[in-house]
């Protein structure tokens, strides 16, 4: 088990919660074809479902193209065919992809490609620097030195 994700998934999942929204973590889904998926934070709020992706990486070492390119090829489809599935679920859905650390070159590419293509329904990709700087931005210093102590100073 990668405990950097599970850490990284807290976060997030806290950083969603201070807004008022529920979460879930680790929610496993199925597609129409039955597939199983996985998401790693689900945040509901009135009107609005957010998946959230998680890459939980050790200083240095940045999320590359293939880990986004899996995501988008594998989970992503299932976890939307089993948004299409729910009749109670909100209609407004989104979708975001967090590193504790950055992306490679190679990724921001990707990304990109992503951001150019995928309009109806975008993906956010969010990096540590995001984290630290939405956690500051709901005054909790406290968390920022964990952040910090787990992934790095950045």
């Amino acid at each position: 088990m990668n405990l950097r994700g599970v850490v990284l998934e807290l976060f997030v999942a806290r950083l969603f919660q201070l807004k008022g929204y529920t979460i879930d973590i680790r929610k496993v889904v199925r597609s129409n074809q039955n597939e199983p998926a996985e998401i790693d934070v689900k945040a509901n709020y009135r009107m609005e479902i957010v998946c959230v992706e998680c890459k939980g990486k050790a200083p240095g070492s940045f999320v590359d193209a293939s880990e986004i390119r899996e995501w988008i090829e594998t989970p992503l489809p299932r976890i939307k065919s089993w948004l299409k599935l729910g009749t109670s679920l909100p209609e407004q859905r989104r979708f975001e992809f967090y590193t504790s650390t950055d992306y490679t070159d190679d990724a921001r590419v990707l990304i990109a490609e992503i951001q150019r293509t995928h309009t109806r329904q975008p993906i956010r990709f969010r990096t540590g620097q995001d984290v630290i700087a939405a956690l500051r931005k709901e005054r909790e210093s406290g968390l920022v030195e964990i952040f910090r102590e787990q992934f790095g100073d950045k």
